[in-house]
């Protein structure tokens, strides 16, 4: 397609310093991005060649004067649909539409095609370290995520975000990241903040998750575990039960009380210890780890309760996570299926409360994990053998299950399936 041949008046030097006449005659091409470079090229040679090194700079103030004259630079705020709260968007048109910056031409630069904010700065209650909350619409429904300040800092680490559903990539990362930067900074004291967690039990003279106003942060792999803990059904209920199976007096009561004893650890100022079931099937050892469970969260089946079928660092970080409450794990077999016959290693590793230390990613040791708990254990072996040390031997509870944990299994299990969490709650408060 033919252009337009622009023919660029001859100004001076005295022209280009004290009116605004060369400056105005560029800025008309402004809807014309292309032309509009080119012309901007051809006239910094010409101020050049009279003595005006600065034309660019010169031409840049006035694009921002004439943007500020035009409204651009507004008392501007978020105008998403369905908005959690209302912030000031600065040079930003966030609408519907998604986020949307005016460069200093006039032209309209997209950052990202969907509403997308910060709505909450979360404190980490251990660490200090900040994380932001980010709400995005991607269709009718807002999602919302948390991220590290690192993350959202870095062009790079944004990219992570696509994950989640947001629409970012290489060519929007930078622009995205500058922005939701700018934002929480332009409403700093407006930004809710709150305190926030990333594993349950003791923390700053409360219990997580029964903190008020306590908002979990941490790894998404144990939200699930973390969303466990709960109350449901009837309190009455579940005392009830564990009445009758306490007056059964069988390995069941044991669990119960070990689950409780988890917590007591760290104020007491003991070492975690293990309690390890093991015998042949339909004795109920499954249902042990359901009732030690229902202290403190959902029994159910892989939502608090875990297996073997996991690697020594996921045990760590598992009971680095629960930290306070009870590490229930079912099914050793799983592990001596796997060729593993000697358990000395693990009752050592967990059993001293604290993990390896490791290098960070950006230089430097991570910080060390600890957990002050009880480790409740079920197999069809046991966990200690006659080649077992000493050292192992001593902090491990052993009881091999000749006859059922309780007389009617199945009842048992459908109660505390539909009542359970209470007792825990309770018992820390």
């Amino acid at each position: 397609m033919k252009q337009e041949i622009v023919v660029i008046p001859e100004y001076t030097a005295e022209q280009y310093l004290n009116t605004s006449e060369p400056y105005e005659f560029l800025y008309q091409y402004k809807e014309n991005k292309f032309m509009l470079k080119q012309l901007l090229q051809k006239m910094k040679a010409k101020a050049g060649a009279v003595g005006v090194k600065c034309f660019v700079a010169l031409f840049d103030a006035y694009c921002q004067m004439q943007a500020k004259q035009q409204g651009v630079i507004l008392e501007n705020s978020t105008q998403f649909d369905g908005q959690e709260l209302e912030l000031f968007s600065g040079e930003y048109v966030c609408d519907d539409l998604g986020v949307m910056l005016q460069d200093k031409y006039g032209f309209e630069n997209i950052i990202c095609r969907h509403p997308i904010m910060p709505i909450r700065r979360l404190v980490n209650v251990d660490s200090g370290e900040e994380r932001l909350q980010i709400a995005y619409r991607k269709g009718r429904f807002w999602r919302s995520l948390i991220a590290e300040k690192s993350t959202i800092a870095s062009s790079n680490k944004i990219l992570d975000l696509a994950s989640n559903g947001v629409l970012v990539t290489s060519e929007n990362a930078k622009a995205l990241s500058k922005y939701l930067l700018e934002i929480e900074d332009l409403n700093y004291e407006t930004l809710p903040e709150q305190k926030s967690v990333s594993r349950l039990g003791w923390v700053g003279g409360g219990f997580s998750p029964y903190v008020d106003d306590l908002v979990f942060d941490g790894e998404n792999n144990f939200k699930n575990i973390f969303n466990a803990v709960k109350s449901s059904g009837s309190r009455e209920k579940w005392i009830d039960t564990m009445k009758s199976l306490r007056a059964e007096k069988t390995a069941g009561r044991l669990f119960l009380a070990a689950s409780f004893a988890s917590v007591l650890l760290e104020p007491c100022g003991l070492l975690p210890f293990f309690v390890h079931l093991w015998g042949g099937t339909g004795t109920g050892k499954t249902v042990s780890l359901m009732i030690a469970a229902s202290v403190w969260a959902s029994p159910k089946l892989g939502e608090y309760i875990t297996s073997f079928n996991s690697t020594d660092v996921g045990q760590e970080m598992t009971a680095s996570f629960l930290n306070s409450l009870p590490m229930c794990v079912d099914e050793l077999q799983i592990q001596v299926a796997a060729g593993t016959k000697e358990f000395d290693k693990m009752i050592y590793k967990l059993t001293e409360g604290f993990g390896k230390t490791r290098g960070a990613k950006s230089g430097g040791l991570r910080q060390v994990s600890t957990w002050k708990n009880c480790i409740l254990t079920t197999g069809e072996y046991p966990i200690i053998n006659a080649n077992s040390m000493g050292g192992a031997a001593i902090r491990v509870i052993e009881i091999e299950c000749t006859d059922k944990v309780y007389s009617d299994l199945v009842w048992l299990c459908g109660v505390i399936n539909e009542n359970y969490g209470f007792a825990g709650e309770e018992f820390a408060e």
